[in-house]
């Protein structure tokens, strides 16, 4: 299947993302920020990453803005924490940052993996 980058820097909140898209038949590779993220990716490019948007040291958005540098068409869905934003103000923050969806923290693993199916249609 496909190659999915996960950016998270909460071991728990990781690990459950990448068991969840092992059982879908995903290749996972897990990075805690978005240092690692950028060197996983030149290294071993993916198919689609889901990344936390609110990060400590380099937040989301700049980790999204490096790698759409090194791959323009790379598939994105954020993840953040339903209670730092507005729906709206979450909506257009995936909008400016070019991500194909956009899913509130925690995340529901059943609605992740659909976002993933459908973002890796596209």
């Amino acid at each position: 299947m496909a190659r999915i980058l996960v950016i998270e820097a909460e071991d728990l909140v990781r690990r459950a993302l990448r068991r969840a898209l092992e059982r879908a038949g995903h290749k996972v590779l897990e990075a805690r920020d978005g240092g690692e993220a950028l060197r996983l990716h030149r290294d071993n490019p993916a198919d689609l990453v889901i990344t936390d948007i609110r990060m400590p040291e380099v937040d989301g958005s700049e980790v999204v803005a490096a790698l759409r540098r090194l791959a323009p068409r790379l598939k994105l869905i954020g993840m953040f924490a339903h209670d730092q934003f507005r729906q709206s103000d979450t909506q257009r923050m995936a909008d400016r940052l070019g991500a194909f969806a956009n899913l509130p923290k925690p995340v529901d693993l059943d609605a992740l993996l659909e976002m993933v199916k459908l973002a890796l249609a596209k």
